[in-house]
């Protein structure tokens, strides 16, 4: 299969779940498990989705679970990896 003229939009999902800062951790979970998936997008407001950051589902391992937090009183916010 060649796939020279293959673009990158032909590949991602057109509206994939995503969440803000304030989304509650197990929420974020719950997004990952409906999905199917090992990373949800953090975007600055819902309406804009202009994208800030992402957690997978290793950021709630190493920076709740792992460290010994609550993860049901964290946010995407805590957990996630900011854009550079």
């Amino acid at each position: 299969m060649n796939d020279a003229g293959l673009k990158v939009r032909d590949a991602m999902t057109p509206e994939p779940a995503c969440c803000v800062a304030s989304t509650p951790l197990p929420e974020v979970a719950r997004l990952l498990v409906e999905n199917d998936c090992g990373a949800i997008p953090v975007v600055a407001d819902v309406d804009g989705r202009r994208p800030v950051g992402i957690v997978t589902d290793r950021d709630i391992a190493c920076r709740a679970v792992a460290e010994r937090r609550n993860a049901l009183r964290l946010t995407a916010g805590t957990a996630c990896r900011r854009r550079a």
